[in-house]
């Protein structure tokens, strides 16, 4: 498979959407399917994270990304793990990497700890549907991350312009 082709044939949103139909089922089936030793690293990982959150990018997406990994690992379906894989290579494109960086802030990284911490605690409790909903619901703040920072970024920039304000919650998002 030409990955380079395929990375540039796509764009982030479409990598969010095909996320959003793999990692869910993936964390559904991790809850099933876990070792206990699987649980201990899933645990490991998240505290990981979260020691990172407030550190260097490099760091995080080191951990982020091993986490995520960790869930498909434990799902236990040698073709899911594969397809996750491919996801994640188009992930590390250069582009795809900067636009993270630009969505990534601190109270969004906490936003995502205690989302990894939700999805860790289903699996651990074996409660599937809580996984997979934890899960789905992780990943939807990342491609609301995203797609506002697409849209930002994508139209005329003004003085005073709103996009540039912190938003009303203080966490970069809007309120409710």
């Amino acid at each position: 498979m030409d990955l380079e082709a395929l990375s540039s044939g796509t764009n982030p949103l479409e990598i969010m959407e095909a996320r959003l139909e793999v990692e869910p089922g993936l964390a559904r089936l991790a809850a099933l399917r876990a070792s206990n030793g699987d649980l201990e690293r899933l645990d490991h990982l998240a505290r990981k994270t979260a020691s990172s959150a407030d550190g260097d990018m490099d760091s995080r997406e080191l951990w982020d990304g091993a986490f995520h990994r960790a869930i498909a690992e434990s799902a236990g379906n040698s073709l899911l793990l594969v397809f996750f894989d491919i996801m994640n290579q188009i992930r590390q494109d250069p582009t795809w990497r900067r636009l993270r960086e630009q969505a990534r802030s601190r109270p969004g990284q906490r936003q995502y700890v205690d989302q990894h911490t939700r999805v860790v605690e289903a699996i651990v409790a074996r409660n599937a549907e809580a996984a997979e909903q934890a899960m789905r619901e992780h990943l939807e703040t990342v491609r609301e991350s995203l797609l506002r920072l697409m849209t930002r970024s994508s139209r005329p920039r003004q003085d005073n312009d709103p996009a540039d304000s912190p938003s009303p919650d203080g966490q970069g998002r809007p309120a409710a």
